[in-house]
């Protein structure tokens, strides 16, 4: 599902990626920054939690809520402009060199 959004200044085009598991939701979300033509990536994990969905990106330790998947994605899309808009040069050039060298995987274990 791609989703277009505009933030004042910067367009983000959004691509979701869903895959499910048993306790929540495990989501990809890849932001294209039209003005620097480059694509960052950031992993969401999204749970559910009695009327509400909780998500988090423990790539940057940035977490939203909404009423649904969507929402929640939509509010942590958001939360994670503005703490990207916050960082310094050389936080920004880190965060980058980060995303180039991580792997995702699951684990599953007996219980």
């Amino acid at each position: 599902m791609v989703q277009n959004y505009t933030n004042g200044k910067l367009h983000l085009a959004v691509i979701i990626l869903r895959t499910c598991c048993e306790n929540g939701v495990v989501v990809r979300l890849l932001v294209d920054h039209m003005q620097q033509k480059k694509l960052l990536g950031f992993s969401a994990v999204i749970v559910k939690e009695a009327n509400l969905y909780s998500a988090w990106c423990p790539d940057l330790d940035v977490a939203s809520q909404g009423d649904t998947v969507e929402s929640a994605l939509a509010n942590l899309k958001e939360a994670l402009e503005l703490h990207i808009e916050c960082l310094s040069s050389a936080q920004f050039k880190e965060m980058k060199s980060r995303q180039l060298s991580r792997l995702i995987t699951t684990i599953e274990l007996p219980v």
